[in-house]
Protein backbone atom coordinates (compact mmCIF):
# COMPACT_ATOMS: atom_id res chain seq x y z
CA UNK A 1 0.00 0.00 0.00
CA UNK A 2 0.66 3.69 -0.16
CA UNK A 3 -0.10 6.85 1.20
CA UNK A 4 0.43 10.32 -0.60
CA UNK A 5 -0.53 13.81 1.11
CA UNK A 6 -0.54 16.66 -0.24
CA UNK A 7 -1.80 20.06 1.56
CA UNK A 8 -4.51 18.97 3.37
CA UNK A 9 -5.93 16.16 1.31
CA UNK A 10 -4.79 12.31 1.51
CA UNK A 11 -4.91 8.82 -0.84
CA UNK A 12 -4.65 5.60 0.80
CA UNK A 13 -3.78 3.06 -2.47
CA UNK A 14 -4.32 -0.43 -1.49
CA UNK A 15 -4.43 -3.35 -3.67
CA UNK A 16 -4.80 -7.59 -3.35
CA UNK A 17 -7.80 -6.76 -1.30
CA UNK A 18 -10.93 -9.26 -0.83
CA UNK A 19 -13.65 -7.38 -3.21
CA UNK A 20 -16.36 -9.14 -0.80
CA UNK A 21 -15.45 -7.96 2.84
CA UNK A 22 -15.55 -4.14 4.28
CA UNK A 23 -12.11 -2.80 5.45
CA UNK A 24 -12.34 0.22 7.60
CA UNK A 25 -9.61 3.18 7.64
CA UNK A 26 -8.85 5.29 10.40
CA UNK A 27 -6.53 8.35 9.78
CA UNK A 28 -4.64 9.08 13.61
CA UNK A 29 -3.23 12.56 14.42
CA UNK A 30 -0.21 12.89 16.84
CA UNK A 31 -1.15 11.04 20.46
CA UNK A 32 -3.28 8.88 19.11
CA UNK A 33 -6.75 10.82 17.96
CA UNK A 34 -8.98 9.62 15.40
CA UNK A 35 -9.58 12.26 12.84
CA UNK A 36 -11.23 10.20 10.02
CA UNK A 37 -12.61 6.47 10.29
CA UNK A 38 -14.79 5.31 7.56
CA UNK A 39 -15.75 1.62 6.09
CA UNK A 40 -15.24 0.75 2.87
CA UNK A 41 -15.64 -1.89 0.33
CA UNK A 42 -13.13 -2.39 -2.54
CA UNK A 43 -13.64 -2.19 -5.88
CA UNK A 44 -11.70 -4.76 -7.97
CA UNK A 45 -9.58 -5.25 -4.98
CA UNK A 46 -8.35 -2.04 -4.64
CA UNK A 47 -9.30 0.38 -1.80
CA UNK A 48 -8.09 4.45 -3.16
CA UNK A 49 -10.46 6.58 -0.55
CA UNK A 50 -9.32 10.46 -1.16
CA UNK A 51 -9.55 11.93 2.43
CA UNK A 52 -9.96 15.77 3.50
CA UNK A 53 -7.68 16.22 6.67
CA UNK A 54 -8.44 19.18 9.19
CA UNK A 55 -5.84 18.49 10.72
CA UNK A 56 -2.35 16.86 10.17
CA UNK A 57 -1.92 13.10 10.58
CA UNK A 58 0.55 10.77 11.97
CA UNK A 59 -0.80 7.64 11.40
CA UNK A 60 -2.99 5.46 8.70
CA UNK A 61 -4.81 2.24 9.61
CA UNK A 62 -6.73 -0.28 7.78
CA UNK A 63 -7.96 -2.83 9.48
CA UNK A 64 -10.96 -5.85 8.43
CA UNK A 65 -12.71 -7.98 11.28
CA UNK A 66 -12.70 -11.61 11.20
CA UNK A 67 -16.07 -12.10 9.88
CA UNK A 68 -15.37 -9.21 7.29
CA UNK A 69 -18.14 -6.69 8.78
CA UNK A 70 -16.73 -3.03 9.02
CA UNK A 71 -14.02 -2.95 11.98
CA UNK A 72 -11.81 -0.71 13.84
CA UNK A 73 -8.81 -0.77 15.81
CA UNK A 74 -9.15 -2.69 18.74
CA UNK A 75 -11.67 -4.68 17.05
CA UNK A 76 -10.30 -5.63 13.49
CA UNK A 77 -7.37 -7.24 12.33
CA UNK A 78 -4.55 -4.78 10.71
CA UNK A 79 -4.23 -4.83 6.80
CA UNK A 80 -2.19 -1.90 6.32
CA UNK A 81 -0.79 0.47 8.84
CA UNK A 82 2.00 3.64 7.73
CA UNK A 83 3.28 6.44 9.57
CA UNK A 84 4.53 9.76 8.91
CA UNK A 85 7.76 9.87 8.89
CA UNK A 86 9.55 12.34 11.87
CA UNK A 87 9.91 15.94 10.91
Amino acid sequence: GTVKVHGNEMVVLLEGLDSERDYNVEVLAPGGVSVFSQPMRPTNGRLFPLISLREPAETVVVTVSPDGRPAGEPNGTAVFQAESPPD
